[in-house]
């Protein structure tokens, strides 16, 4: 029952965070924070995102359905943000990222901020994962 109440939330919310993603590139963790409070309201930050190998933070909404990640480097600046859809969704975020150049299979290169971001599609069984870091080739 959770998966069918995740993957509505995920339907439902697909577009909106597809649509907004990739602005918290280059912020800071409160950068970040006021971000995320602007961009998705009644998503909290979760505090069982703590590594101790990298810096990150973690959003859920408050029924744990949706879930954002930002990972940041060591002058604490956002490097790399993911996101989870329904695999309902995947043909038409293709269509979304088919206007950038192609870096590979299921692989856009796009232009942010002056610089270029490497956005990465990933399948799974049940979801998919967009993953946006800068480009290191095109720094």
């Amino acid at each position: 029952m959770i998966i069918y109440r995740l993957l509505l939330i995920i339907i439902l919310m697909g577009p909106l965070v597809l649509a907004n993603g990739q602005q918290s590139l280059g912020l800071s963790k409160d950068q970040v924070r006021r971000w995320v409070k602007n961009t998705y309201p009644g998503t909290n930050e979760s505090s069982n995102s703590k590594n101790q190998l990298f810096e990150s933070l973690k959003f859920s909404d408050l029924k744990d359905t949706q879930t954002l990640y930002f990972y940041f480097d060591q002058n604490g600046v956002c490097i790399t943000e993911k996101q989870v859809y329904s695999n309902q969704l995947i043909a038409q975020k293709k269509a979304e990222f088919a206007k950038y150049k192609s870096c590979g299979t299921n692989c856009w290169l796009v232009p942010s901020k002056g610089k270029t971001i490497r956005v990465k599609l990933k399948s799974a069984q049940w979801f998919f994962e967009v993953t946006a870091e800068w480009d290191a080739d095109n720094w």
